[in-house]
């Protein structure tokens, strides 16, 4: 059970084909797929009679974040009739081992809104059918997040492995069928896609399969695929991030064993780094360093700094000194649950109501201090410029100065289920719930 409770919190998408707009969030995790952002600041305090611009009642049930690219914010939904409802936590706990493959006819929906007003421009279906395995009841048949850019929005449905591009209009322009595969114990899928060379790459790490396919975006087509080995087929839940740092542009993916960096363009293997368990967190980036997170809900483990640049295994073997590709490694500094957040020369690792702060370079601890009023931080962090948002799973947020000192300088509340990460665009907060959709925006001054 450990590792899904951080998996259905990690769902992506990023485009370096077609830029986006520089107050889009156009995948999961932002424009750079790392969780932060420069723009606008958001509210400082919001609640149901407070800076709530609008909220949305969306069809069926899902745990995907908003994207936000122009006008509009796309969501994905699994829309059936009697379709249970994602639980929070406690109760999802309780119904563990009890997994039931439901007989319901699901319509696996494409949404789009109005991001301004909150109105239902169109929602489209991407695929129909009854659902091949169950899922956790913690869980969604709609966790992946979609992605989009200035052209087209894509969605992608582990459980059907169905993979849809639509435009912005809501016409769907090409469809591919990657299969549908088991998960340990049931607990469901959650790795979003993400964009860059003009390819959408899609992970698929289930108790069948393992491997990453990259599709042609303008017609669907495969372009290459990379496979793990046969022996380290198992369930994970980390996205994709393309990462482009002063070296190359390279698609990183943290898998069933390890990481592996691939070339967009062939995906021919550039690095590797093994021995890790299976991913439930996703990477981040700052400057010209990538972060890794390998932990789950009641373990932890290292939290891990790479350098641009490097080549073949970089694994550290025991007794052998770290490659020279390895920043520095912190045993036990990674998240539990969700993903860490790096920004501005500061790495932010959610916990069990927990956060704590790293310096970027060197990886020591700066503090950790429980957040007040929060238990669950499942939903990934957020920066945007000197604000790190931070989200319980009942609603409670709190917005902490970024740095190296902690202190709480705003907070929300809204009272629903959150599992799906944040989206912060043009000074707007986007929060998915189980229930609804909702628009924290500064109310104008009277």
């Amino acid at each position: 059970m450990n590792r899904f409770f951080l998996a259905s919190a990690v769902s992506l998408g990023f485009s370096v084909f077609t830029p986006a707009m520089a107050d889009d969030w156009p995948q999961f995790r932002g424009p750079s797929g790392s969780g932060a952002t420069e723009g606008a600041a958001v509210p400082t305090e919001w609640s149901a009679d407070k800076n709530l611009a609008w909220k949305a009642k969306l069809p069926g049930t899902g745990l995907s974040q908003p994207v936000v690219v122009g006008d509009k914010l796309f969501v994905t939904a699994a829309v059936a009739d009697n379709l249970a409802k994602p639980k929070s936590f406690g109760p999802g706990v309780i119904e563990t081992g009890r997994e039931r493959l439901p007989n319901v006819e699901i319509d696996w929906q494409v949404v789009a809104l109005d991001r301004t007003t909150g109105e239902t421009l169109w929602a489209k279906s991407a695929t129909m059918g009854k659902p091949m395995y169950p899922v956790h009841a913690c869980n969604s048949y709609a966790t992946e997040t979609p992605c989009a850019d200035a052209e087209r929005v894509y969605a992608y449905f582990g459980a059907t492995g169905t993979v849809a591009a639509f435009d912005h209009a809501g016409n769907e322009l090409w469809k591919a069928e990657l299969g549908a595969y088991p998960t340990v114990a049931n607990w469901g899928s959650g790795s979003s896609p993400t964009l860059g060379a003009g390819k959408l790459f899609v992970t698929s790490f289930s108790q069948e399969s393992a491997f990453v396919v990259a599709l042609d975006c303008q017609t669907g087509k495969e372009a290459w695929r990379f496979s793990w080995a046969a022996n380290d087929v198992t369930t994970a839940w980390s996205s994709p991030m393309v990462w482009a740092n002063s070296k190359r542009t390279e698609l990183v993916v943290c898998g069933p064993d390890g990481v592996s960096s691939l070339d967009l363009a062939t995906g021919d293997e550039l690095w590797r780094m093994r021995g890790l368990q299976p991913f439930t967190s996703s990477p981040t980036v700052d400057g010209d360093t990538l972060y890794l997170s390998n932990g789950s809900q009641s373990s932890s483990g290292p939290m891990v700094g790479i350098k641009p640049g490097a080549s073949g295994d970089i694994t550290t073997e025991e007794g052998e000194s770290p490659s020279e590709f390895v920043a520095w490694s912190k045993a036990g500094g990674a998240a539990g649950w969700s993903s860490p957040l790096a920004h501005n020369g500061y790495i932010y690792v959610p916990g069990k109501g927990t956060l704590a702060c790293y310096d970027a370079q060197t990886g020591e601890q700066q503090y950790m201090e429980r957040v007040p009023k929060m238990s669950r931080l499942i939903a990934c962090p957020v920066a945007n410029g000197d604000q790190v948002l931070v989200l319980d799973e009942s609603g409670a947020a709190a917005i902490i100065n970024a740095g190296p000192t902690f202190e709480v300088v705003g907070t929300g509340k809204l009272d629903d289920v959150f599992w799906a990460s944040p989206a912060v665009a043009g000074g707007d907060l986007y929060l998915r719930g189980v229930e609804h959709v909702y628009c924290v925006r500064q109310a104008a001054s009277r």
